[in-house]
Order: C-alpha cells, then structure tokens, then sequence
C-alpha cells in the first residue's frame, strides 16, 4: 500500500501545475513574461530578478502594444496558451492573436483577428471557457463592447452600445454570462461607474454611483467583484472587494497607496494580482484575501494589466515535456499494474 501511495504523489509531481503573469509594462509598450513562485508558501515569495523577467514582444511591436489577456482555461496541457493584445503598429488599434510558448518564451503564430482601420479595438478578454473574445470597440467618440467567436474573430457584434466609453470588461470565471466593465458615463475619468452586463438576457446593472471614479473591475472564482476607486482624502486609487449581489458590506485594501489593475486567478480562489505604485512607477503584487497579504513580485518596471495563467510544470522544465509527461504517466501506470499483478 506505501508504494501505491508513493506512486500516486510520483504521478502528481510529475503533471504539477505551476502559475506565470504577464503584463504590459508602460502604455503603449512591451510585453513580459515571469512565473509566480512559491504560492504554496507565500512566506519564500519575494521581488523577482530581473534575468527572471522576460521581455516576449514580438519583433515589430516593441513599444506598440496594449494590456494583454490570456486564455485561462489551457491549465496543464502542454506549455504554450493562447495571447490576445492590441496593438497600434499600423496607425490603429486593432487586437492580434499568438501562441505563449513557455519553454522558448515568445510569442509565436502572431496575427490580426479583429481589425478594421476606421474603428478601435482594445481591452481584449478570452472567455474562460475559450469560445468568445469580448473587447472595447468602436470610434474615439463612441466606445462600446463587442463579442466575436475566439479565435477566429468572426460573428463579431456590439453587446453594450451607449453614447459614452465603455472600457476594461472582465469574465466571470464561474458564470459564462457575466461580464464587468467600466462606463465613462460623462466622457471624464472622474466619471467612471462600474456596471455587468448579463450575455444570456442582455440586461445591464449598474453597480456604483458615486461622486468618485470607480473602474477596473475584475470577477472572482467566488463571486466577489474587485474594483478601484479614487479615494479623495489621499488622492488615490484603492482596491474595494464585495459580493457583486450586495456591495453594501465592502473590503477596502489599499497596500501602496494607488492600487489599481486587479486580475482574478482562476484555480485560486482568493488570490489575484493587482499593480501599485513603488518608487513612482507601477510594481507587479499578488494579493491573498484570506491571509489579507499582499507579495511585491517586481521593481523597477512600471508593470500596467497584468493577467495570471496556468501551466504544467513539467512543461516548463523540459523542452520535449509533452513526451515526457506522457512517458512518466505510462511508467507509472505500467508499474502500478506490475504491483497490482504481484501482489494479488
């Protein structure tokens, strides 16, 4: 029985998972690449150096590029994921897809999915469930948000029309019909409100009115909606947590003072990454609503739209991994069945 029990905890440490951001550093910029380390043990966390901090901007787009998204529903598969980002590299702003390969760290089969040089296309997000990409779309005067099949970039419609910006939408990672986004209600930053859109009945709530900005929203595993407001008494941004049914009882964190950009995990559940100000540019955190610490990941980067994704570790480890994970895998069940054979 001990050796069956060693061979599953082999098996398990041979497909273990482990998570990686990227993030844009300035607007427009590059993109970047670091694993997140230590989540199991978040006391080992500490700021990464910087020859482990990968500049994976593909040749043409160096200073070009936008907030990124990545698909986050690959976990464990085999080392390379799938990248939305826009870019301005040809005068306008249009959203490109690539491959994230892991182990060679670029980006690869990069090319244009929704683009139209009379309209702008920003703020991409991949569904969890990978079949839709929702993004800001429209004219400088008129900003909505739009829906087309991911990743082709076909079927592309208009889910939210208003005569002001909507920008920054977020997924649920549990409700497939649930998205978040920013209103610009009155065409100012000091305008902003937070609203969801329901995709299944095409019902829109607005979920703040305040005399302050409220803006980038993200959606947990929990149901729990993160948001940052202008706090005026410091004349910052912090970060507010509450249930996105109730937000009369809230969480207020404010870790540097002006914390914004916060990007739900999807198999943490009470994890996300967020940036704040460090030195008058913005670090790369990670926040852990159960212990309410907060981990600095960077410095010396202005880090803006960070995204948290999943991989297998053995992936990243190795550059044949897919071979190798499944030959462990086939080693392991040949001796278990060995094991079962001879002990009966």
């Amino acid at each position: 029985m001990l050796k069956l029990i060693l061979l599953i905890i082999l098996l398990f440490s041979v497909i273990a998972c482990s998570e990686h951001s990227i993030f844009l550093d300035s607007y427009p910029g590059n993109l970047y690449l670091v694993e997140l380390q230590h989540l199991d043990s978040p006391d080992e966390i500490s700021i990464l150096p910087s020859n482990e901090i990968y500049d994976i901007t593909p040749t043409g787009f160096v200073e070009k590029c936008g907030n990124p998204d990545v698909l986050s529903n690959t976990d464990c598969e085999d080392g390379v994921t799938d990248i939305v980002f826009p870019s301005n590299k040809e005068g306008y702003w249009q959203i490109y897809h690539g491959k994230v390969d892991i182990n060679s760290k670029t980006i690869t089969n990069l090319s244009a999915i929704v683009s139209n040089p009379d309209e702008r296309y920003e703020d991409p997000r991949i569904s969890w469930n990978g079949t839709k990409l929702l993004f800001k779309c429209g004219t400088n005067d008129n900003l909505n948000l739009c829906v087309c099949d991911f990743p082709e970039g076909t079927n592309k419609r208009t889910i939210v029309d208003t005569s002001s910006e909507l920008w920054g939408p977020a997924w649920s990672p549990t409700d497939q019909n649930l998205i978040s986004y920013t209103d610009r209600t009155q065409g100012t930053q000091e305008s902003d409100e937070v609203y969801v859109y329901d995709y299944s009945t095409s019902e829109t709530t607005r979920l703040t009115d305040n005399d302050h900005p409220d803006m980038y929203t993200t959606i947990l595993k929990d149901g729990r909606i993160i948001w940052a407001y202008y706090n005026s008494e410091i004349s910052r941004d912090n970060l507010l947590v509450a249930d996105i049914n109730d937000l009369s009882s809230k969480i207020e964190i404010n870790v540097t003072g002006s914390d914004d950009d916060a990007y739900a995990f999807k198999n943490r559940e009470n994890w996300f990454a967020f940036v704040g100000i460090t030195d008058s540019q913005y670090s790369l955190f990670l926040y852990d609503l159960n212990s309410e610490n907060h981990y600095q990941i960077t410095e010396n980067l202005n880090v803006l739209g960070p995204v948290v994704f999943e991989i297998s570790k053995e992936q990243e480890d190795q550059s044949n991994g897919s071979t190798k994970v499944s030959f462990s895998v086939l080693i392991f069940l040949t001796y278990a069945l060995f094991y079962f054979i001879t002990s009966s």
